[in-house]
């Protein structure tokens, strides 16, 4: 009776080192199927600009405050709709590198956003068009030009040279253009008309 209880007792810790080891097994594979996606998702990611959605992350100066309220309510309203009638995406291709645009429609099927992305080797931009009826009335400008080629170790996003620009328009004309690099003075009147040109003709061609 000894010896069988003893066979039973043998058996039974085999098997329980083979559970133990199996589950072990079974737990490395998890965690080497955690580190494959990860380094996925790393290699794939390329957008160091985000699309601004907080009114707080807006440029707004004394002299345009008041008047800016209007495109600000735009803003806070495109940012905060999601049930788009359609959403289009359109890959190019640029002298430097590729891009991507995105239109999104509301239900009356106009566009009242654009979200056009640029990459090259020396930087990238991300430039975002907010519409009402069709006009204009506002269009951030980001940009990130890189410190070192952003795959390398020397690539610090905090050392590379960020810029954005917020344009106002009224009636479907800039009124007011405002940049992180410049002392909140507004811009010449010729500059702002040569600006307001080049995003008119800008959204031509964005938009079908």
């Amino acid at each position: 009776m000894n010896k069988l209880f003893l066979s039973i007792a043998i058996l039974s810790a085999v098997v329980t080192m083979s559970s133990c080891k199996k589950e072990l097994a079974d737990k490395s594979d998890d965690v080497e199927a955690v580190k494959d996606i990860s380094v996925v998702e790393e290699e794939s990611t390329e957008d160091l600009l985000n699309v601004l959605t907080n009114e707080e992350d807006l440029l707004v100066g004394e002299y345009n405050q008041t008047v800016a309220k209007e495109n600000i309510e735009v803003f806070n309203r495109i940012n905060s709709f999601s049930a788009w009638s359609q959403v289009s995406t359109i890959d190019f291709t640029t002298e430097k590198g590729t891009g991507i645009t995105k239109l999104y429609y509301n239900k009356e099927l106009q566009v009242d956003k654009i979200v056009v992305r640029k990459y090259d080797t020396e930087q990238q931009s991300l430039d975002v068009y907010y519409l009402s009826d069709g006009k204009l009335v506002l269009v951030i400008n980001q940009g990130l030009v890189y410190n070192a080629n952003p795959n390398s170790k020397e690539f610090n996003k905090e050392e590379s040279e960020y810029t954005k620009d917020c344009n106002y328009f009224h009636d479907g004309k800039l009124f007011a253009i405002m940049s992180n690099l410049d002392c909140g003075a507004p811009f010449a009147e010729d500059y702002v008309r040569t600006v307001e040109k080049d995003i008119l003709e800008e959204v031509k061609k964005l938009i079908p």
